[in-house]
């Protein structure tokens, strides 16, 4: 699991857990008020609870591209403070593929 608050500029690449989750319903990915974030052709396994979670109106710039999600249920779920316009995404398969 890799959390931070008040990141900026993080890159996360080839992040792959084929390991069991020591609890399936904690996020992978928690970022709290953090930005300029690049996930980058991360593999992670399938949790109960989406791989990613943003929390905070100063999360931005968050970047995900050539990732392999196609073992999640869901990918990344928000604070009602996150602006979704904030979120990029290129060229990752999606969940269930």
């Amino acid at each position: 699991m890799i959390r931070g608050c008040v990141i900026y500029r993080l890159k996360l690449l080839d992040f792959e857990n084929e390991m069991a989750l020591p609890d399936k319903e904690l996020h992978q990915v928690h970022l709290k008020e953090s930005s300029e974030i690049e996930i980058v052709s991360c593999t992670p396994s399938n949790s109960e609870a989406p791989f990613l979670y943003r929390e905070g109106r100063e999360t931005r710039e968050v970047y995900m591209y050539n990732n392999n999600f196609s073992y999640l249920d869901a990918i990344f779920i928000h604070d009602e403070l996150f602006n979704i316009s904030e979120l990029k995404e290129y060229y990752n398969i999606e969940p269930g593929r």
